[in-house]
């Protein structure tokens, strides 16, 4: 829901949405987390923990999309450290994925560890497009590493039924031809660039400043050194556009980039 309220808000130009969001996470993050572990529900003051795979990895998008909504470091920290307890009490080291409960959670005969989605998407799936996003975020490769290995273990049950599996589709397809918007400069043009850039559909875009940590080889390091004043480069795999100066040209632009 805080995501969606995220990229709501950002694709209609309704900045209450974003701040509606913003409160919804922070109220959990006071009331439903213990350290970097979240609970599963609260209510009248008691919270039931540990969590499930499917908070932790909800949460974890909540707090990505309200990075790339707002450029607070704050929410890429806090979604790094709900990436590490899901990592660490979570992970299925047969399959790259994760379990639903975590191993210290109360006894069951099995730990349940589906691929598919239900009324909510799978927390497998979720899990991988958050690791794309960590990594363009981050600058660390070792995240991509992680989600390409999440994809090896789990998508052979994907052929098996397509439609229960379409968020891990999704995810699949932000790993192959997600758009990198990487936004320099300052001033008034630098934001209504980033703004543009916000009003791509989520699943396809990942939105960044050069103020990110970019990696030393990020296919646009070379054009923004060469770039004076703001523009917005578009980058999908290892290639990126000319620098793009008005606003109105970045939807095209990742368009003409999707197609190549």
């Amino acid at each position: 829901m805080i995501a969606g309220l995220v990229n709501a808000g950002m694709i209609f130009g309704e900045p209450g949405w974003i701040e509606m969001a913003a409160r919804a996470f922070l109220l959990i993050d006071a009331k439903m987390a213990h350290g970097d572990r979240l609970g599963h529900s609260w209510r009248e003051g008691k919270l039931l923990v540990p969590g499930l795979a499917s908070d932790h990895a909800a949460m974890i998008r909540a707090a990505l999309a309200l990075n790339e909504a707002t450029g607070e470091h704050g929410y890429l920290e806090r979604a790094l450290a709900w990436q590490g307890t899901l990592d660490r009490h979570y992970a299925n080291p047969d399959t790259g994925g994760y379990f639903l409960t975590a191993d210290d959670a109360e006894g069951l005969v099995v730990r349940p560890s589906a691929t598919t989605d239900d009324a909510t998407p799978n927390p497998n799936a979720l899990a991988a497009q958050n690791l794309i996003r960590l990594a363009v975020l981050t600058g660390q490769h070792a995240w991509r590493d992680k989600a390409d290995r999440l994809f090896d273990g789990v998508v052979g049950s994907a052929g098996e039924n397509l439609f229960a599996h379409l968020a891990l589709l999704n995810a699949i397809d932000l790993r192959l031809r997600a758009a990198e918007i990487v936004v320099t400069g300052e001033g008034v043009r630098a934001y209504e660039l980033l703004v543009a850039a916000r009003k791509l559909p989520f699943l396809d875009r990942v939105v960044l400043t050069a103020s990110h940590a970019l990696p030393a080889l990020h296919p646009a390091q070379e054009k923004i050194r060469a770039t004076t004043g703001s523009a917005a480069f578009i980058c999908v795999g290892e290639t990126c556009s000319l620098p793009v100066t008005e606003p109105d040209a970045i939807a095209r632009t990742a368009l003409e980039m999707a197609k190549r």
